[in-house]
């Protein structure tokens, strides 16, 4: 099935499952995914940035974020951040423009998790061997630990998932 017509299957159905509340910021997000990332390149991106969503433009985001915030104080002072928004939306829009996988949110009041009211990376797979990343939550971790490579190997959680799956059909 082509990747496309699956990540429509996932989100219809992950759509069920949702609160009103969680669809309409879903839909809201996701609306404006390409102005919003049009405005961060334009206002927060140096010119020669590989702005092409590819896992190696991950390393140059990486640089971006870890020069912006020099600690991880400095960077939970400056939340919510326009510059973190855009970091988040490109970073979720890397994995899945490479990796099969769809945009996810959930709002459950009085739930106090890191899942959730976030935007989230799901693996496109069965509940069985579905996974997550939560973009602002790597952002987050790279700036507190400061270790290359930490954007590209969290995104590899999306595709062990899939290929856990293998053919495995929803």
């Amino acid at each position: 099935m082509p990747e496309q017509s699956l990540t429509e299957r996932y989100m219809r159905e992950d759509r069920k499952n949702m609160r009103g509340s969680a669809r309409a910021f879903l839909d809201e997000w996701l609306a404006a995914m390409e102005t919003q990332l049009h405005s961060w390149r334009t206002q927060h991106l140096p010119e020669d940035f590989p702005f092409d969503f590819t896992l190696t433009s991950l390393d140059a985001l990486e640089v971006e974020i870890l020069t912006r915030f020099p600690t991880v104080e400095e960077f939970a002072a400056q939340e919510p951040d326009d510059f973190v928004d855009g970091a988040v939306r490109y970073y979720g829009e890397t994995i899945i423009k490479n990796m099969p996988g769809r945009w996810s949110y959930q709002d459950i009041p009085d739930w106090e998790d890191s899942f959730n009211r976030v935007p989230m990376i799901l693996s496109n797979t069965p509940q069985e061997f579905l996974d997550s990343v939560i973009p602002r939550l790597v952002i987050k971790l790279l700036v507190q630990e400061r270790e290359a490579g930490t954007l590209r190997e969290s995104a590899l959680i999306i595709q062990d998932a899939v290929d856990e799956a293998g053919d495995y059909e929803i």
